[in-house]
């Protein structure tokens, strides 16, 4: 799948919608094994980028919206369980992906694809975590949590 990019103009509704069934997929197969954060992700950014490309999700595609929401209802326990970010920043990202396919004014429209951009960001960074630590890699914040008790054994030790 090519890398997706922020439109520069309105996408016709066939590729909005096809967007949308993709991300009907993706949240679909959060609870494969392993894969969760890396479904969750593919699914929202595919509703944030099919938000930016029409004016209006409710009114172009009423009858698809239902199930989208449902599949990110069904997908906030699975992705906090997961473990990969906590269960608050799930339910608080899922909710504001939600948001997207709901009427909005256009203010808080604005700001809800900005707080969905916000959350594609934490899934990203929460995605290459779990894989760097699956391959073996320490976490940089896991080592500077232990850097008080490495601190503590060296002045134990002089």
């Amino acid at each position: 799948m090519p890398e997706p990019t922020l439109p520069i103009h309105l996408s016709s509704t066939e590729a909005v919608r096809s967007r949308l069934e993709r991300a009907a997929c993706y949240l679909g197969n959060v609870a494969e094994p392993g894969k969760a954060v890396l479904n969750t992700l593919s699914g929202v950014r595919e509703i944030l980028f099919s938000a930016c490309e029409s004016r209006d999700l409710p009114t172009e595609f009423p009858g698809l919206l239902p199930k989208l929401s449902q599949l990110i209802t069904e997908a906030c326990p699975t992705l906090a369980k997961d473990g990969a970010m906590s269960a608050e920043r799930v339910y608080w990202g899922l909710g504001r992906t939600n948001d997207l396919l709901h009427f909005a004014k256009s203010d808080t429209r604005t700001a809800s694809i900005s707080y969905v951009a916000i959350f594609v960001g934490e899934l990203s960074i929460a995605f290459h975590r779990k894989h760097l630590s699956a391959a073996g890699f320490e976490i940089f914040e896991d080592v500077l949590a232990r850097r008080p008790l490495i601190d503590a054994a060296s002045i134990a030790v002089h």
